[in-house]
């Protein structure tokens, strides 16, 4: 008999790494935040790109990244994905 919450379980395993690793070796900086806009992952490029290490900027507020001017659209993003709207692109 074939284990399948095993095979699903090593799947899932697998798609998580091949992620990490296009991330990981992505030129673009890519940050992922929380419904709190903590940052929760922070690549290579996103040490380039804004000089913090993953280690400085993991955990923080995505704020720090933000110009004072748009602030204001930052918190205007995280209430409308709170509430479950669907947001168009936008550009940063």
């Amino acid at each position: 008999m074939i284990d399948l919450a095993g095979r699903d379980a090593l799947i899932a395993i697998t798609a998580d790494a091949r992620l990490a690793a296009i991330v990981d070796s992505s030129f673009d900086a890519i940050v992922s935040k929380d419904l709190n806009s903590i940052i929760t992952s922070w690549n290579a490029a996103a040490q380039r790109m804004f000089g913090y290490t993953a280690e400085e900027a993991v955990g923080r507020s995505v704020l720090m990244l933000i110009p004072d001017h748009l602030k204001d659209e930052e918190t205007d993003i995280i209430s409308r994905v709170r509430r479950g709207e669907l947001l168009a692109s936008y550009e940063t």
